[in-house]
């Protein structure tokens, strides 16, 4: 059983409902302060620059870094 939480981001109509896929009560709560936080400081327009980067998978970070490489002509 995952908990269920429900936030209001600055300046939406109604309330956002989302898993917080964990069964620990305590761990739940962390959690929906942490995405409340977040979505206050993104309203200020505070944005963390690396989110987009670290929802990328792995393996286009990989395939990037060997294009570079390749460019620069480091590897074969």
């Amino acid at each position: 059983m995952f908990y269920w939480g429900s936030y209001s981001p600055p300046g939406a109509l109604r309330p956002v409902r989302v898993s917080l896929k964990t069964g620990d009560r305590s761990a739940a709560e962390i959690i929906l302060g942490d995405l409340e936080r977040k979505a206050a400081l993104e309203h200020a327009g505070l944005v963390n620059p690396y989110d987009a980067h670290a929802k990328r998978p792995l393996t286009e970070h990989v395939a990037d870094w060997h294009a570079g490489l390749i460019a620069r002509g480091n590897t074969k």
